[in-house]
Parts: C-alpha cells; sequence; structure tokens
C-alpha cells in the first residue's frame, strides 16, 4: 500500500492505493498545523510509502513534511516528487482510465465538482499513479482498479499524541502487550472487519444519528444471540471475499500469452470462488431477513443488491459446471479446471476433453501392463512438476524383492528415484503421453479462457455487488465484535447522548477487561471484584472544566485515559464499564502528557514540546471538544509550572466563559495544590482528588477513589521514597532536609 498527499488552498489531499486488493482511495479534508486528521489516516492504513510534493512555492506542508511523518512512522519511506507531478487535470483522466466501469458514476460525479470536492486529492493521485509507473514499473491495467471516495466529515478528530496517550491500538509501555483498547473491543473473524475496528476507535463517529443507527443494531445481536453465532460462522466463511477481492483484477485482464497455464486456472478458481460467495450471500441474506432484527435488515438491504447477485449466480451457472471440492488432490483439482466449463458449450473443447480423458485411461492401461509384465505392484501417480510418473511402494515388496530391486531395476524404468518408502521412475511410453497430455491441456485452456473471457464481459459490471458485499461484511463483523464484547461481562451499560457529561461507577476499560478475564480464569486469585474502583464524574455547562490532584501513582493518568477511552467507545457505539453513561458528542478529543523524548533528532526540550503541544491544543479549541492535560509544567521548575499554569487555566476558563464554548471540557490532573485559589474566582471549575490515605509516616494507601476537594496528604514523594530500596541514609537525610 503506498499512500500520496498534497496541500494546497488550506485543503489536504490523499491518495491512496492498494495493489493487493486493486483499490484506490482518494479523501480530501481541512486540517490543523499538527495535522492530526492526517497522522490518524496513516496510522490506520499502514502504508509502506508516502508520496509527498517538494514545490517551494506553498502548496506543501507548513511544517516540514518530512520530519512531520518521520516523527511519528520512522519506518516508513518517504518520496519526494516534483510538483509538475501533481495535477489535477491529469489526475482525473487517470483514475478515468484504471477505475473499473463500475464506478463510472462516481468518477463523472468528481468530473462535475472536481472545483470545489476532490481536487487536491486528485492531484495527489496523479503524482501517486505516476511514481507507480516510473520507479516501480507499475503497468496499469485498464479499468481494473475499485474507487473509493472518502469523507471525513461526522467523525471525531484525534490527535495522534492522544492516540499514544490514550493506548488506543498500541500500550505506551510495551507495543506487544494486549493492554489496549482496540484488543479488548477485538472479537473480529476477518481481515476486513478489524481493519473496521481499528478504524473506529481512532476516528468514531461524532454523529449522533449514526451512533444510535449502530446502538439499535448492537442490542439486536446483544438480544439474539443465537442470530449473533451463525452470523458469526457465516462471516468467518465469506472471509474468502478478501481472496476475491485480488482476484477480480486478474478476470479483467484478456488476450495475455496463454503459455502458462496456471493463469488460466486462477480464472477458473475464481469464477467458482466467486459463485461460491454469491451462494453464501444468498445465504446470509436468507438468515438475516429471517430474524427479528428491523435495524439490522434495514442496514443489510442498504448493501445487498439481489439483481447484480442473480445476474452474476445466473450467468455463472449457465456455463460453469458444480464441482465437489472435498477431495483436494492435485490431480482431482487438475481435472476439474479442464471440466470447469458444462458440455456442448464449444465443440472444440468437448473435442479436447475427449482426448484428454482417453489419454487417462491409456495411462491406466499401460500401468496395468507394466505392472503384469514385471510382477511387480505397480502404481501412476501425479505432481505438479513431473507430470504422471510410477510407484513403487517399498511396503508392498517382500524383503527379498526389496533387496533385489533396490540394486537392479529394468533397463525401460527412466529417472529412478529412490526414496525411504517408494521407488519412483517413468517410461518413455509415458513420457510421450505426458507431452501429449501438456498440449491437450493447453488447449483445453486457450478454449476455456475464451469462454470465460466472454462471461466475464457479461457480469463485470455487476460486481459491485462483491464490493458492497464486502463492506456490509466489515461493518457486521465490527457490530458483531462490539455485540461480543458486551456480553463479556454483566457491569456494562449503553451509552446514552445528552447535553452533559455523567458515568457512574465507571472502570478503565482495559483493566477491567484484563481483571474480568483473570477472575475468570482462577478464582482464586489475588484480583477480586472488590480491586475494581468505580469513579463518578460530571461535566455540564456549568461546570465544563475540572481539575484533579493526587499523590503520585493514585490514578490520576489512569484516570484520564478512563475517560478518553469510555467517550471514544461510547461514539463508537459500544457498550462502556460503568453503572450510568450519559456522554455529549465531541468532535475533537485532544490530549497533553509531559512525556516526551527526543529520539527523532528534532532537538527540542520535554517543556519546549509541552509548551508547543499546549499551543496547538489552545489553536484547535472549539466547541464539543474533550482536552486532556496530564501534568501540564512538570519539565520545568516548581514555581515557573505552576506560574504558567495558573495563567494557563485562568486564561481557558475566560476564553470559555467568553466564547460560549458550552460543550468543551477540560480535565487537568497536576500537582499543583495552588490551583484551588481558582475556584474562589471561577464557578465553572471544580477541584477533585484521587485519594491515598497516610496512617503512617512511611507508608501511602491509594484508595483510587475520586473525592471532592485537594488532595490533603503531605509529601506523598517523601513517602514512596521511603518505601523504595533507596538506602537508609539517603531516605533519613532527605527527610531531614525537607523538614
Amino acid at each position: 500500500m503506498i499512500l500520496a498527499v498534497y496541500e494546497k488552498n488550506d485543503s489536504l489531499g490523499l491518495a491512496i492505493i492498494d495493489l493487493k486488493f486493486k483499490s484506490l482511495i482518494l479523501n480530501q479534508f481541512t486540517d490543523s498545523k499538527n495535522y492530526p486528521n492526517l497522522i490518524n489516516k496513516i496510522e490506520s492504513n499502514d502504508p509502506d510509502e508516502i508520496v509527498i510534493s517538494t514545490s517551494p512555492f506553498g502548496a506543501f506542508f507548513t511544517n516540514n513534511p518530512k520530519r512531520l511523518i518521520h516523527n511519528y512512522f520512522s519506518n516508513i519511506k518517504i518520496v519526494e516528487l516534483k510538483q509538475r507531478f501533481f495535477s489535477i487535470k491529469k489526475g482525473l483522466e487517470s483514475i478515468d482510465k484504471i477505475c473499473s466501469l463500475d464506478f463510472k458514476t462516481q468518477i463523472e460525479l468528481i468530473s462535475k465538482y472536481v472545483l470545489f470536492n476532490l481536487s487536491v486529492a486528485l492531484a495527489a493521485c496523479n503524482a501517486l499513479l505516476k511514481y507507480l509507473e516510473f520507479s516501480k514499473n507499475y503497468t496499469f491495467t485498464s479499468h481494473t482498479f475499485r474507487l473509493v471516495l472518502e469523507s471525513n466529515e461526522n467523525f471525531t478528530v484525534i490527535g495522534a499524541n492522544t492516540t499514544r496517550f490514550l493506548e488506543l491500538v498500541h500500550n505506551s509501555k510495551n507495543m506487544k502487550s494486549p493492554s489496549n483498547l482496540y484488543k479488548i473491543l477485538n472479537y473480529t473473524k476477518t481481515k476486513f472487519g478489524n481493519k473496521t475496528l481499528i478504524s473506529n476507535v481512532l476516528q468514531p463517529p461524532c454523529n449522533v444519528n449514526i451512533i444510535k443507527e449502530r446502538g439499535y443494531i448492537l442490542n439486536e445481536l446483544v438480544s439474539h444471540t443465537e442470530t449473533l453465532n451463525k452470523l458469526t460462522e457465516m462471516t468467518s466463511n465469506l472471509s474468502e471475499l478478501e481472496i476475491i477481492s485480488k482476484q477480480l483484477t486478474l478476470l479483467s485482464e484478456r488476450n495475455l500469452n496463454f503459455k502458462n497455464n496456471n493463469y488460466v486456472q486462477s480464472k477458473i478458481q475464481c469464477v467458482l470462488n466467486i459463485r461460491h460467495v454469491v451462494d453464501m450471500a444468498f445465504q446470509l441474506k436468507h438468515l438475516i431477513m429471517s430474524t427479528e432484527c428491523a435495524s439490522l435488515k434495514n442496514f443489510f438491504i442498504q448493501y445487498f443488491e439481489d439483481r447484480k447477485f442473480d445476474t452474476i449466480y445466473k450467468e455463472i451457472s449457465k456455463i460453469i459446471e458444480q464441482q465437489n471440492s472435498l477431495n483436494k488432490s492435485t490431480l482431482t483439482q487438475k481435472i476439474n479446471k479442464c471440466y470447469a466449463i458444462k458440455p456442448n458449450i464449444n465443440e472444440l473443447l468437448d473435442v479436447s476433453r475427449r482426448a484428454f480423458m482417453e489419454m487417462l485411461q491409456n495411462i491406466q492401461i499401460i500401468t496395468e501392463e507394466i505392472s503384469e509384465n514385471n510382477e511387480l505392484p505397480i502404481k501412476y501417480a501425479y505432481n505438479s512438476t513431473r507430470g504422471f510418473y510410477f510407484q513403487i511402494n517399498i511396503s508392498s515388496l517382500s524383503s527379498k524383492l526389496d533387496l533385489y530391486y533396490k540394486k537392479n531395476l529394468p533397463k525401460d524404468f527412466l529417472k529412478v528415484i529412490k526414496t525411504k518408502n517408494a521407488i519412483q521412475f517413468t517410461t518413455l511410453r509415458l513420457m510421450k503421453i505426458n507431452t501429449r497430455l501438456d498440449a491437450s491441456m493447453k488447449d483445453i485452456y486457450h478454449i476455456s479462457n475464451n469462454i470465460i473471457d466472454e462471461l466475464i464481459i457479461k457480469i463485470q459490471e455487476e460486481f459491485t455487488a462483491l464490493y458492497r458485499l464486502k463492506e456490509f461484511l466489515s461493518q457486521l463483523d465490527f457490530y458483531m465484535s462490539l455485540a461480543k464484547y458486551a456480553f463479556s461481562s454483566n457491569d456494562l451499560t449503553e451509552p446514552n447522548f445528552t447535553n452533559q457529561l455523567f458515568i457512574k461507577n465507571a472502570h478503565h476499560p482495559t483493566l477491567h477487561k484484563i481483571k474480568k478475564d483473570t477472575l475468570n480464569i482462577n478464582d482464586n486469585l489475588i484480583i477480586s471484584k472488590d480491586t475494581l474502583i468505580g469513579n463518578t464524574i460530571k461535566l455540564s455547562e456549568n461546570c465544563p472544566f475540572l481539575i484533579i490532584t493526587g499523590a503520585n501513582m493514585s490514578g490520576k493518568s489512569t484516570f484520564l485515559r478512563q475517560l478518553g477511552n469510555l467517550q471514544i467507545m461510547a461514539q463508537c457505539g459500544s457498550h462502556v464499564p460503568c453503572q450510568v453513561a450519559n456522554f455529549t458528542i465531541k468532535n475533537k478529543i485532544l490530549s497533553l502528557s509531559g512525556d516526551y523524548d527526543d529520539t527523532n533528532g528534532v532537538l527540542i526540550s520535554s517543556f519546549e514540546h509541552e509548551i508547543e503541544e499546549i499551543k496547538n491544543i489552545l489553536d484547535n479549541l472549539t466547541d464539543n471538544t474533550l482536552i486532556l492535560i496530564d501534568e501540564l509544567c512538570k519539565n520545568t521548575n516548581y514555581y515557573e509550572g505552576l506560574s504558567i499554569t495558573f495563567t494557563m487555566c485562568k486564561n481557558i476558563m475566560d476564553f470559555l466563559m467568553n466564547a460560549k464554548l458550552k460543550n468543551c471540557y477540560f480535565i487537568f490532573a497536576t500537582h499543583y495544590k495552588e490551583l484551588v485559589y481558582l475556584e474562589c474566582c471561577y464557578s465553572i471549575v471544580k477541584f477533585y482528588h484521587l485519594e491515598s490515605k497516610s496512617e503512617d509516616e512511611n507508608k501511602l494507601d491509594h484508595t483510587y477513589h475520586l473525592e471532592k476537594g485537594v488532595c490533603e496528604v503531605e509529601n506523598y514523594g517523601q513517602k514512596l521514597v521511603a518505601l523504595s530500596a533507596l538506602p537508609t541514609s539517603i531516605i533519613e537525610d532527605s527527610k531531614q532536609l525537607l523538614n
């Protein structure tokens, strides 16, 4: 997969080509200075290379594009092309040439609205295709690529730093750890369903109607367990759509050199696979339409095209035999391919197949003759490399014959291969038959290919039904994954969307899942249900600003991650781990964490990075935004950090009140207790703390309960040091110095 990106007139154009599945995706959107939408698109598509422009005249990223992408994706190759390759007109001509005729209406739509809809994406598309053509020597066959037009509307913007901080697809400490939101929701059965899940976690919808429709389907799946199980099995069986998506391009290629019989065999197998998938699609339709799931039925009807599937099935059934696929031997499959087309379709084909069958019968007769003449248990065998050959199994020989024939074989036994269990050989007569068989099969495949091409001409316009079915299955697999997650615990609640955020007895979804799984495996472990600490939080128009204090390791960062994860789960349509789940729709989720490592040679300090990030957050502040700040200004000295944080909070609250941003929520986690004075000046801010208890001066117990007010435990850092493995002298001296 290769991606091209181009920026012009404050718009970003994206072109993504998947050479494996023959699809071309176009997307155009606006983005902020640090390009969170772009970073999310790159992360969800995971390209091998990225093509960008080197134009010095403004039509490129404001930030250095190579540095920006390399900072986040150091393993992706970046290719720079000159400005002249980013042409809108040539991009439109290119997709008109290479994209399937099934998508002609989409191409006409682009032509009609090109000036303001996808112009920048078309420029990126042309550069991408030229790069493949000239640098990769890739030849594009006419009308073979599937065109997909994507939109960024109705989806939540989640910054790249937020993706890492919330641990959406990777754990921040261990990339292979299953402790991330994607892993705990992932019960998908197909690759395309898995990709849909990742895409939704990274960019959940922010349209309440879309979320509610998902909720209806999810509730139907949860309440109809038998239907869910049947759909899961059928979706697994239809996972071969992934293979067919690759093979559909093969069916569009004609007039090639037919010396390679494997090419024609692949085309025949593809047609057989298509008929099998269409048959399964009708079974899927019968299963869904026979259920009581009204929302699921309506959703299915939007994607399933009966007329096209009927046409495909009828046209294929007129030409192709219904074959039994239980026997998977090489010879049986070879014969099945030769006899895949029904008799009486083509007279020359019938003649060639009769000659082919006569030669097979001759091999049987020759085998019996040579076995009788030499008084040996000889059988014939076949593989794709040698063709037909004779074989004597050592186990069928007596010990004397075994010793004799290992040393003395008849002279007409040629190309002898002796293995531990068998003696393999051929004869001059069999070699001639193999040559004639190859010629006969070549004739059969050549004629079959012409018939297959005629069949494809009749059904090619209906292939969009298969792509639409794949889109439906990817969504269905995603919904079923959420339904299975809903089954994983009795403590999950369906989210509601109101004008305020109120979640009661909420748990971090990853910790909730891990501890529930641990309980299911072994109820005698130390982890018990009582260790699942739930907290309640409320944010509204009257109180959109929350400051949380607490000791080290009291759970402040985990609480922020919990809130961000729950918001994303709710907007994905998933059930969430809490008793009451009232959310507001957010179109942006942004965060700042003080953890920063300059591993990419950017040469900025952690504090400078913090200030840049908070400025980007303030620049992108709009209504319906959720902001999560974890220990702002912790990378400088205490008093400077406190003064900056205090004035930052004060100015943000002034802005919220003056701009009347009713649904913009800020949650700060900090060690600066002095910020409590803000509560005296502003009614929109509330202070909470994660409770810790210190009954002993050298002991600190965390309850992880969220309580009103500021953390009252003093010198909690010193208490944690006292519990560490540091030398006692250091601990005592530091305590004395502190006092």
